[in-house]
This record gives C-alpha cells, structure tokens and sequence, in this order.
C-alpha cells in the first residue's frame, strides 16, 4: 500500500503543468529492494513533500516496515 502511496505522489508532484501550476523538481529519489525482501527508499520533491521508509519481511505475508512523511500545507506550516 505504501508504494502505490508513494507512486501517486509521485505522480503528482511530477505532473505537467496545468493551469499556471509549475513543473514540481525531484530533489532526491531512491529505491532500494533486495532479495532478501528488506527494501528501502526515499524521495523528497521540491515543494516540500518527503518520505522515507525501511522495511522486512516479518513472516510469510507479513511486512514490517518504518519510516516517515512529511508535506507543507496551503498555510505554511509541516505536517509530519
């Protein structure tokens, strides 16, 4: 679920521009997946909108994974 979080936002803050909107940079993009299953990755878009997430496999079906987001709201402020 998190990387198809990961690609909308992705997707977004890469988007053509529209309406008077500009083109949003990619400062950092990173995607690390092992065979092992641990994966990590990280980006961070221009506008503010960061993520970073570490994981491994924990059993079977199951995933543990850690990390963070953050984003500015239309006001200014940090949302973490």
């Amino acid at each position: 679920m998190r990387a198809e979080i990961f690609a909308i936002f992705l997707a977004l803050a890469t988007a053509a521009p529209q309406d008077g909107y500009d083109k949003v940079p990619i400062i950092q993009q990173n995607l690390e997946v092992n065979p092992d299953g641990t994966h990590h990755y990280v980006y961070e878009t221009g506008n503010g909108i960061y993520e970073d997430q570490q994981g491994y496999p924990k059993g079977p079906e199951t995933q543990a994974v850690q990390g963070q987001f953050q984003y500015q709201s239309p006001e200014g402020h940090v949302i973490r």
